[in-house]
């Protein structure tokens, strides 16, 4: 009898700006395979060739069941925040970096290990990166994210910079 060797996935990590804390979710393949949904999921989205088509309302029913649902937390039940396997969740206690985490979310949309652990350092940080979205947004046509026109680009880059500017006015 031949035996089957099963990979591990990892993982996705979360965190929970309220609770301070880090979860981990099964990832998309793993509820996939649990759902019997594995192979539709594979050709969807992993396979270069596929080896059937999938119909686009199936690659939206998927999309939303796998990639776009809200993880809430297991604790406190807000929603968490998706973040790197490399990132290094500070301790409880540190306060501040969370406060720097939650801002840094807020403004941008996304988290990384990198941040400032003091807020004058963090808010240069945002200050720069809004000097950077005005940058973009006047030359926004060679900016354009993948599949995205011109008007979209500027509609993207407008509202990260609202996003910057709201988080700069609560920290200034």
């Amino acid at each position: 009898m031949k035996q089957v060797h099963k990979t591990k996935r990892y993982k996705r990590h979360f965190i929970c700006f309220k609770c301070r804390k880090n979860f981990k979710q099964p990832n998309e393949k793993d509820l996939a395979e649990k759902d019997g949904e594995l192979s539709l999921l594979l050709n969807a989205f992993y396979f270069s060739k596929p080896k059937k088509k999938i119909s686009k309302d199936i690659v939206a029913y998927l999309n939303n069941k796998y990639f776009r649902q809200t993880i809430n937390c297991p604790e406190c039940r807000t929603e968490m925040v998706e973040v790197s396997m490399s990132f290094e969740t500070p301790a409880k206690k540190y306060i501040k970096k969370w406060e720097i985490l939650e801002s840094h979310y807020r403004a941008e949309g996304f988290i990384h290990n990198s941040l400032p652990n003091k807020m004058k350092d963090y808010i240069r940080l945002l200050e720069n990166s809004h000097k950077w979205h005005i940058q973009m947004l006047q030359n926004a046509e060679n900016h354009k994210a993948y599949g995205e026109s011109s008007a979209e680009a500027k509609t993207r880059l407008q509202e990260n910079i609202a996003a910057l500017e709201n988080e700069l006015k609560k920290l200034c």
